[in-house]
């Protein structure tokens, strides 16, 4: 049980990263656009 909540947080800190991650990608794209 303690395995898998650990692995539920591993996920979550990922997804997070991940998202933190499309936002400068998308955020440099449309900086790119706008110049």
């Amino acid at each position: 049980m303690q395995g898998k909540l650990l692995v539920i947080r591993v996920n979550q800190k990922y997804s997070e990263y991940g998202m933190e991650n499309a936002r400068k990608v998308i955020g440099n794209q449309s900086k790119s656009e706008i110049l």
